[in-house]
């Protein structure tokens, strides 16, 4: 119980306890962060008072601001707190999305699956991804990161696991801010021309092309298998479902860090107006 007297060790168990909060309740982005600017701002006033940060008062405000910093944090994540998102503008009825690849996923036995990232519902620019199911088609090539296509279709809820004990694909998604999926044919979407490029496109392009070259080559499967490997750490085939994640813990860091570069100041600042 020593550890329990560090006060990093403190906050970070509030920090956790404040993700964890905001993950099972799902709280609006509005509460948290009104929440978390009133508990900083009466920090600071308490800082300017006191001259002092040993106080109950003090410690208990700001183990509850890294509270709410927490879960400001996860609800940053969640995708349905942004007005944009295609959940506000989805419908039961078929009509125009217009969507980007941003990830290639495996392929099952049946279809060939992507990340999809919504650019417009109708006429209604949106934000969000969701899971593109394809049906597979020896006639008509895969889709490639960044390749932008129109359909016109309805987005439903990703199925929910048959048997108790199977993995929960569904909730793995959700996870990753994934809610909606589209299982579509191959003639049932048409590729816009000239989509724009980003660099995550381009990377995969470059290792694509190059394990391309490498399969022309006289190499064994478990040259071929460790070579294909290296250029997936160097290019990574999923980059934005890895940044997703950890976007908003990206985003907590930095907030602890100003707060810490704040608090530092400010008691630098005291200590030398009362030496």
């Amino acid at each position: 119980m020593q550890l329990l007297k560090f006060v990093p060790i403190k906050l970070t168990l509030f920090l956790v306890a404040g993700i964890l909060t905001g993950y099972f309740l799902n709280f609006s982005i509005l509460f948290p962060f009104i929440s978390v600017l009133l508990l900083l701002v009466t920090l600071g006033f308490l800082f300017q008072i006191q001259k002092r940060t040993s106080s109950a008062l003090f410690g208990a405000i700001a183990l509850l601001s890294t509270f709410c910093i927490g879960m400001f944090a996860i609800s940053l994540a969640n995708p349905k707190n942004y007005k944009t998102h295609y959940s506000n503008f989805n419908s039961n009825e078929a009509q125009p999305i217009h969507l980007k690849v941003v990830d290639v996923l495996k392929a099952n036995s049946f279809s060939d699956r992507y990340i999809a990232e919504t650019q417009a519902i109708g006429e209604q620019a949106t934000t969000g991804q969701l899971l593109l199911s394809i049906a597979k088609d020896s006639t008509t090539a895969d889709l490639q990161i960044d390749e932008e296509i129109l359909v016109y279709n309805s987005i439903e809820a990703v199925s929910s696991p048959l048997n108790l004990h199977q993995f929960n694909y569904k909730k793995y998604l959700k996870d990753l801010g994934v809610l909606g999926q589209l299982q579509i044919k191959r003639a049932d979407y048409i590729k816009k021309r000239n989509s724009t490029k980003t660099i995550y496109g381009r990377a995969a392009h470059i290792r694509e092309s190059i394990i391309k070259s490498l399969k022309t080559e006289n190499f064994g499967a478990e040259e071929l298998a460790i070579m294909q490997a290296l250029l997936e750490m160097i290019f990574p085939k999923t980059p934005t479902l890895l940044i997703k994640t950890l976007v908003p813990f990206i985003f907590l860091l930095f907030l602890v860090c100003t707060w810490v570069f704040c608090y530092s100041f400010c008691n630098f600042y005291c200590n030398l107006l009362l030496a």
